[in-house]
Formats: structure tokens, sequence, C-alpha cells
């Protein structure tokens, strides 16, 4: 409608005439009666929230005009899942499906797993690989428990790089380890890789020790071959305890030279 005028004046002395009257009335009466529009209502008019009706319409309240959401109380009902976005990723909220679990994760969406992080508790063993975990078993790299006697039966293992040589009549040590003996483990063999640069006049030993126990394998041959010894008995070791194990190297000649090449310790039940 737009803005209300007065259609006719009229100035004293002249004559009204009806017609000019009514068409002046009617203006007020019809923008009174549907026709207000912005146009007629002041910018200070400030109504009061009270005489608005509540705004159902779809459309009619853009969520930029929205303020203040943290003031919803808590009476006023719950906001549907349908307009929350979710899921697991970026900026959604995670809900959980049937039975109340979490959905399937990926180790991206779970931050700070770090074991450092872990302040209180154990994490249960049965969580740690499959099979049922006991005193007696040991988890194995493919996350299951397996009984102890799966284990290699290879104490010690090692190639030399460039070969290790000793010129002397004593003992020269050319590696450590350390073992822990398993339950059933009766013996240890040595295999040693050896050679004596005598001109089969003089004997290179290679010796291993673990605990007070030793075994040793020799030759007087210039050529490198594999040369064992005899079985050592170990059942005077204690099972489930850790030795340290010293492999040595020596020649009976006080001026020739003994190599070992490699070195492999196997132990037999």
């Amino acid at each position: 409608m737009g803005v209300i005028t007065k259609t006719y004046t009229f100035s004293t002395g002249a004559t009204i005439v009806a017609a000019e009257h009514n068409s002046n009335f009617d203006t007020i009466y019809n923008a009174f009666n549907g026709s207000i529009d912005d146009a007629n209502i002041s910018a200070t008019a400030a109504i009061a929230d009270t005489k608005l009706d509540q705004i159902t319409t779809a459309g009619k309240v853009s969520g930029t005009s929205l303020t203040l959401l943290g003031n919803i109380p808590s009476a006023a009902g719950i906001i549907p899942v349908a307009h929350i976005p979710t899921g697991t990723a970026n900026n959604q909220v995670v809900k959980l499906v049937a039975a109340a679990a979490l959905p399937v994760l990926t180790a991206t969406n779970l931050q700070n797993l770090n074991a450092a992080n872990i302040s209180t508790g154990y994490v249960p063993p049965e969580r740690l690989g499959s099979g049922t975990p006991s005193a007696t078993l040991y988890l194995n790299g493919a996350s299951t428990w397996t009984n102890l006697s799966a284990l290699s039966n290879v104490i010690y293992n090692q190639g030399f790089t460039p070969t290790l040589q000793n010129g002397g009549t004593s003992y020269a040590t050319i590696s450590n380890f350390r073992w822990v003996k398993l339950s059933g483990a009766t013996s240890v063999r040595l295999h040693t890789m050896l050679q004596s640069l005598g001109g089969g006049f003089s004997t290179a030993t290679c010796l291993v020790a673990i605990g007070s126990l030793s075994a040793t394998a020799v030759t007087s041959s210039d050529t490198m071959a594999w040369v064992t010894s005899t079985n050592l008995s170990i059942s005077s070791l204690t099972d489930g305890t850790a030795y340290n194990g010293v492999v040595m190297l020596k020649n009976s000649g006080a001026n020739i030279t003994s190599t070992c090449q490699a070195v492999t310790v196997i132990s037999s039940n």
C-alpha cells in the first residue's frame, strides 16, 4: 500500500462533498483493515515481542541472524540428529551405532594413543594377542600367545666381516650375547667357520661359554670350514634364567693366526 496520503483537503468555508469526505475516510479504513505494510510502520515503533506471533514458516529466519545460541534453555527440546552432521570425517560428530557401540574407526581417527599416555592400570594380556595367555607362553611377532617350546633353538648366530683374527695363545673375546634358558633345553652345540693359518702345525680353538659352562670347536686346517663341538650339557642351568654368553678365539701357536668367520650356537631338547 505504501504511505497513507490524504486525497482531499478541506479549507474553512468550503463545501464538503460527501464523495470526497468518504474517499478520505475509506483510505484510512482500508489501511487499518489489512493494508498496512512496512512503509506504514515507524523504524522506532519498537513493537514488543509479546505482540508478535511465533515464527513457524520455513525460510523466514536466516541462520546468519541467529545469535546467543548458548542461551538455549535445556527444556527447549533436543535438536534432531538428522540436523547434526555425523560421521568420522572432519567437523562431524561421532554417532553410536547398534548396541551403543562406536562405529568402525581407523588409527587416523584416534589421537594420542602413545603408551606414555596410559598413566594408570594395565592392558589385559588377553588384549595383546590371540590365544590364551599364561606364565608358560610368550607373545610372538604374529601377536599370538605361543608355547616357549615353539621358540627357535638357535641361541646365537653371527657372521663376522671382516674376519676376526687372533695371533696369540690366550683367548681373545670376539663377541658377547645373553640367553634365557628355556624349559626342556638340555644341551647346546657350537658350530663355527674356522681356520688356523699354521700350515697344519697349530690348532685354532673357538670357545663359547654360557654362565660357567663352555664348549669348544677346534681345527688345524688352513682352509676355512665349519667345525662342530661336542654336546654341552646345560642341565645344571636354571629354566627361565638369563645367562651371559661369550665367544672367544685362540691358537696353539704363539705367532699363528686363527680366523673365525661365523658362529652359531644351537640348543637341543
